[in-house]
């Protein structure tokens, strides 16, 4: 899984811990990240890092978007679930 750098208006926060969640973003795709997956983390150094999200639904199109208090969305690129 890709590491999200949290960043608001270009610069990289590197002295953040704040929380950021992780969701499938609405409209890309019909599935949703199952309910075992950590989807809140906190920041280390201004960098948010997912493990273990998971999606048991095929799709195509999908992204994921990043949101924390206080910061810009991050957007993933689009993938494919099989």
């Amino acid at each position: 899984m890709p590491t999200v750098n949290v960043e608001q208006s270009g610069a990289l926060v590197t002295s953040s811990s704040a929380a950021v969640t992780v969701t499938v973003t609405p409209g890309s795709c019909s599935p949703s990240l199952d309910s075992t997956s950590l989807t809140t983390v906190n920041t280390v150094q201004g960098v948010a890092s997912f493990f273990g999200l998971k999606i048991s639904t095929p799709a195509t199109g999908c992204t994921l978007t990043a949101t924390g208090n206080g910061f810009d969305p991050a957007v993933l690129a689009a993938f494919e679930v099989q």
